[in-house]
């Protein structure tokens, strides 16, 4: 019987929002027994580690840059039924954790994604958001088989996107961590793939479980300062192996389609390269209108952004990020 949760937070050469992150589970709970909190960081500060252990937190410190490492780290350190995940610059609403306590009933249940709420760079405490039962998708791995299912899923609910709104169960991460391990930065849409394949029971709900927030000292908003097309390229690394690790043929097709969604996004920030962005251009608009293509939307999208850069990089960027 699945009884127990656990939130892995990671953090990445920033320690100012960590505390808020923290603090939106405990202030959802009575006592930090009744929860297992993992962070998992590539530093070390005294102060903090002094309070995080005074609340009995777990604390792993590591020199692996490579955000699946940090997430290997904590799984193999949970002792949850779950897993969520959280990264230190967002929040769990203040309803989230008992959201996820009554999850605990599908003892099947591999895989949870829902919502986010954007937030202000200024905000640092969570809140109550909507939820209802209702709300609440559940689907067979083997339904994700259908394209037409896998599409209204991806664009209803983004399953692929945002390790903080991301949950899975201990018996997935413990089929998938080896695998993990060489995703680099690409979790998010392992956990989605790994699901699909190697999971049975997913579920989806619409509300804003996670307070995500935009600001300048993020490493992967575009509107960041400290945004570089380098991320870009670890995350198109990361297919290469996807590609050897998943056996599924639709899986495989998702890898193989967001690999050159994110080509494009990369080719859209290079000046020159003109020959290479138009016949990726062609693929991509060929793409958007073959009925089998899961992400004929954004292939087409993508492809209007890139043949914008031929004129405008600054218009392919409000194409593509609009």
């Amino acid at each position: 019987m699945r009884e127990r949760l656990s939130v892995i937070i990671t953090a990445h050469n920033r320690k100012k929002y960590l505390p808020y992150a923290v603090k939106s589970i405990l202030l959802s709970i009575d006592s930090v027994e009744d929860l297992d909190i993992i962070v998992v960081k590539n530093f070390s500060d005294l102060e903090l580690d002094t309070w995080l252990k005074s609340l009995n937190i777990k604390i792993f410190n590591t020199d692996q840059e490579s955000l699946a490492m940090k997430q290997a780290i904590g799984i193999n350190n949970a002792s949850g039924d779950l897993i969520s995940f959280l990264e230190d610059d967002d929040m769990f609403a203040l309803n989230k954790i008992s959201i996820l306590r009554n999850l605990l009933q599908y003892q099947d249940l591999d895989f949870f994604h829902h919502l986010l709420m954007p937030i202000k760079d200024e905000i640092y405490y969570s809140q109550v958001v909507s939820f209802k039962n209702s709300d609440l998708e559940l689907f067979r791995s083997n339904d994700l088989l259908n394209r037409k299912i896998l599409r209204y899923i991806i664009k209803k609910y983004h399953p692929e996107m945002y390790n903080s709104a991301t949950t899975i169960s201990k018996e997935l991460a413990n089929k998938c961590v080896d695998g993990l391990k060489s995703v680099d930065i690409n979790t998010e849409r392992f956990w989605f793939l790994c699901a699909i394949e190697k999971g049975r029971l997913l579920a989806f709900s619409k509300s804003t479980l996670t307070l995500y927030r935009i600001h300048n000292e993020s490493f992967s908003q575009h509107s960041s300062k400290l945004f570089n097309i380098k991320l870009l390229e670890r995350y198109i690394h990361s297919y290469d192996f996807m590609l050897e690790y998943f056996q599924s043929e639709i899986v495989r097709q998702i890898i193989e389609e967001q690999y050159k969604l994110h080509i494009a996004h990369y080719l859209i920030y290079d000046k020159d390269n003109r020959k290479k962005k138009l016949r990726l251009v062609a693929s991509l608009i060929g793409n958007s209108l073959k009925f089998s293509t899961i992400y004929r939307e954004y292939s087409l999208l993508s492809a209007l952004a890139l043949l914008s850069s031929l004129v405008s990089n600054s218009l392919a960027k409000k194409i593509l990020y609009r």
